[in-house]
């Protein structure tokens, strides 16, 4: 060993009282990982009443509806007797079901399902009429604002609860967020049969597209709006007109409008001879908080 590395007995001593030292403190200062977890993490109270849990379910599972639809029908493909069938699926979503440019297929039993009236009572949605709509002739609702997902879009034109409708004159101008009513389209305006429209490349998605499907969701490509504005008197699209581009700007307290170059909504109303209808979604855009470590949000 060479003299400039060897160690003095000293300050072996010394090494071993420090290190002994140390020791000491570790074991007079327990660690206490659950506590410090526990005191950062808000749990839910236990005392939760039955419906506000189901509320809560029914919003969880829409916010993940896409992920549960996918992983069924990639697990649907580990059963070898069923690769006939899952075949023919694919095909026939790819190619040969037009259903999303022609209205869709809305089911009346399945908007009338329980789990839309939890979906709705969860935050509650409020529904507020401001003018009649005779079933006379089409009409293209432009919805605002987008949102992160466009979530009040859904409970808006699909619930066919019997529930309450506020109506509000015109020149009345209380807060819309005041009534805590649940909501009810068809309900306001009879004879009114809406469709909301969002983007094609939902409905190559198996399974899922054909929850949307039922809900009478249809793309919101041009031949869609045609096909839809012309099936007769009060039929109706809810077209986002701001798109997925004002998704981006969605932040609590705000209502950036994204119009630019984005007037086709406006064409399709004139061709069609069709009543364009304003609808504003309050507190939308305060559903969801977009994190601030994602910079394609800021």
């Amino acid at each position: 060993m060479e003299p400039g590395r060897a160690l003095s007995a000293a300050s072996r001593s010394l090494s071993a009282s420090s290190l002994k030292d140390r020791l000491s403190k570790l074991t007079t200062t327990p660690l206490r990982p659950v506590a410090a977890l526990q005191a950062n993490i808000d749990f839910v109270p236990a005392k939760v009443p039955r419906k506000r849990r189901l509320q809560m379910l029914a919003v969880a599972i829409w916010s993940v509806l896409i992920v549960i639809t996918t992983v069924t029908f990639l697990l649907l493909w580990s059963i070898p007797p069923l690769w006939p069938l899952l075949t023919f699926y694919t095909i026939w979503i790819r190619w040969i079901d037009k259903s999303p440019d022609y209205g869709g297929r809305p089911s009346h039993w399945f908007k009338s399902m329980v789990f839309w009236r939890y979906f709705a009572d969860y935050y509650p949605a409020s529904f507020l009429k401001e003018a009649e709509l005779p079933a006379d002739r089409p009409y293209v609702f432009g919805y605002h604002p987008h949102g992160i997902i466009g979530i009040s879009g859904v409970p808006l034109q699909h619930l066919r609860q019997k529930a309450s409708i506020i109506q509000i004159p015109s020149n009345d101008h209380r807060s819309p967020l005041m009534p805590r009513t649940a909501t009810g389209f068809s309900k306001a305006f009879p004879g009114i049969k809406p469709h909301l429209l969002t983007l094609a490349s939902n409905f190559k998605m198996p399974i899922y597209r054909d929850i949307i499907l039922a809900l009478g969701i249809c793309s919101v490509s041009k031949q869609s709006c045609s096909n839809i504005l012309k099936s007769g008197p009060g039929s109706a699209i809810t077209i986002i007109v701001g798109g997925a581009a004002e998704s981006l700007s969605a932040r609590p307290g705000t209502a950036d409008l994204t119009l630019r170059r984005r007037l086709g909504f406006i064409k399709i109303a004139i061709q069609h001879g069709a009543d364009l209808v304003p609808v504003f979604s309050f507190g939308e855009n305060d559903v969801r908080r977009p994190s601030p470590r994602l910079s394609f949000v800021d």
